[in-house]
């Protein structure tokens, strides 16, 4: 579990923490807090949710366990500026990316394909691509009735751009 200016965030050291900036770490080392049988292959269940209930209980962080250093790293490395990069493929086959909205710009490249950025899957024809702005306030590429994941051939790691108005990708 990690502390971001006061938000605490609970998983595992995969990397998956490289998208916020923590004060420390703490592995999850108290039993307590645990389920009483830990699988070998679910600690959402038994490990994760149950300090999260621990910390949403107000339970003393320093109580969960020792001080660590995040050892996770992503393997496509921090986002370079100017550009995102494809962090999941969700099961309906959209690419979900760090990019965010905002610098999203017109338009972006992937896999050199240009897609306009669109406010909804109706505002292009059926399975033609689209980009537009998820839920999470990134952009995200998507097939209308259809996976971009087979399509694209784009997978996780892969760069997107964002086209500006004075951009190389006009």
């Amino acid at each position: 579990m990690i502390d971001a200016n006061g938000s605490y965030y609970v998983g595992p050291d995969n990397g998956v923490f490289a998208y916020v900036e923590p004060q420390w770490a703490r592995a999850i080392e108290n039993i307590q807090i645990m389920a009483p049988e830990v699988s070998a292959t679910f600690h959402g269940r038994d490990v994760f949710a149950t300090a999260a209930a621990a910390l949403a209980l107000k339970i003393d962080p320093t109580a969960i366990g020792a001080h660590v250093e995040l050892e996770g790293k992503l393997p496509w490395g921090p986002r370079p500026s100017g550009e995102g990069r494809v962090v999941h493929i969700d099961h309906y086959g959209n690419l979900i990316t760090d990019l965010p909205g905002d610098e999203a710009g017109v338009a972006v490249v992937i896999a050199g394909r240009r897609l306009p950025i669109v406010a909804t899957y109706e505002s292009v024809l059926p399975n033609e691509l689209l980009a537009y702005i998820g839920s999470v306030r990134t952009v995200e590429v998507a097939i209308r009735d259809g996976r971009a994941d087979r399509v694209l051939d784009a997978p996780r790691g892969t760069a997107i751009v964002p086209v500006t108005e004075g951009s190389a990708y006009r």
